[in-house]
């Protein structure tokens, strides 16, 4: 129910797992990893460690969270699996993203786990507006 929010929360640095299976199977998840469950699920709602969210729309919610919960560092995690980006250098990067994006970015990351890139371009000013805006 909360794909999109899963993906915003860990570009805001939130360490954020989305987990795919039966109520039962994330309330046993979640508390054996000792996290908050947001959900949309109101069979959910009135449990311990779990935040509802009655909108449908995705920056509502991103703004009901950023509420309840202090902002982490802005893209300092992978939005696809969650793990924390490491700073890598320049050279570790040639040939490995578009030349022209090497020729004019300074700042690289690297998921291991995606075995992706990362760098701070366009997209990066409106993320962050995005978090100034509903935040």
């Amino acid at each position: 129910m909360c794909g999109r929010l899963a993906k915003w929360l860990r570009l805001g640095g939130y360490d954020t797992e989305y987990y795919k299976m039966g109520d039962k199977g994330v309330i046993q998840r979640a508390r054996k990893e000792g996290r908050i469950i947001i959900t949309r699920n109101s069979a959910l709602k009135d449990l311990p460690d779990v935040v509802f969210l009655s909108s449908e729309n995705t920056f509502e919610q991103l703004s009901f969270i950023l509420k309840k919960f202090p902002a982490k560092k802005i893209l300092s995690r992978c939005p696809l699996c969650n793990t924390p980006l490491k700073e890598v250098s320049k050279n570790d990067v040639l040939g490995k993203v578009p030349l022209h994006i090497w020729k004019t970015i300074t700042s690289f990351y690297y998921c291991p786990h995606c075995d992706k890139y990362y760098w701070e371009g366009s997209h990066t000013k409106e993320i962050i507006s995005v978090f100034k805006r509903v935040s």
